[in-house]
């Protein structure tokens, strides 16, 4: 799809699929898609990847996997660059993030699971982003609340591993990450940080336990 007027394109189910220049793009489900060439202004995450809601995105059981997104300049001040969840029940991975500018944007990368989702998100790729203005650039939200009625199960705790970042440089940056978690959750592997040292400009690699 080229040339798309301003309203949000939500893609569910599809495979394979290119896209090329839209604005505020939802994939819900999908496999093997890209998205590249795209220069979004959006009240809303600027890339929402999403799997399946509560308990039906969990009995229905398709992830999204295969996810490529290169070449996205994006300006949402209120938030996301790339969301991942918060519908992820049937579980996101292999999302693969390259060549990201961000500008006056609430936060780069942001992981959003919550009680009740179930599901995953893992294995994981984004590399040389470009961010300037940001309240965050890394920030996973531990509990997102919101559910599609009072049927989501309390004991569906989502599992998060192998998130990567490499080759980040942020400019005028109110918190580098906030990293929230779940009590009992499986949080339980590294996120490793790749990143630009804001203060001397030489590289720095740090790896933290979830």
């Amino acid at each position: 799809m080229m040339n798309q007027s301003n309203y949000s394109l939500i893609f569910a189910l599809s495979d394979p699929m290119a896209i090329i220049i839209g604005l505020h793009l939802p994939s819900d489900s999908c496999a093997n898609m890209k998205i590249e060439d795209c220069f979004i202004v959006s009240g809303d995450d600027c890339i929402a990847v999403k799997g399946g809601w509560d308990q039906y995105g969990v009995s229905y059981g398709v992830p999204t996997v295969g996810l490529v997104i290169r070449r996205l300049t994006c300006i949402s001040p209120d938030s996301a660059t790339i969301a991942l969840g918060s519908e992820m029940s049937g579980g996101i991975s292999k999302v693969r993030a390259e060549d990201i500018v961000a500008i006056n944007t609430q936060s780069g990368v942001r992981i959003k699971p919550g009680v009740g989702r179930g599901g995953y998100v893992r294995d994981n790729y984004a590399r040389n982003m470009t961010m300037k203005t940001m309240m965050y650039v890394f920030w996973m939200t531990g509990n997102y609340r919101s559910h599609p009625d009072d049927g989501w199960d309390r004991n569906a705790l989502p599992r998060i591993s192998n998130i990567n970042y490499w080759d980040v440089v942020a400019e005028n940056v109110t918190y580098s990450a906030r990293l929230d978690g779940i009590s009992g959750g499986k949080f339980n592997r590294n996120l490793h940080i790749g990143c630009e040292n804001w203060a001397d400009g030489e590289a720095e690699e740090t790896a933290m336990e979830l």
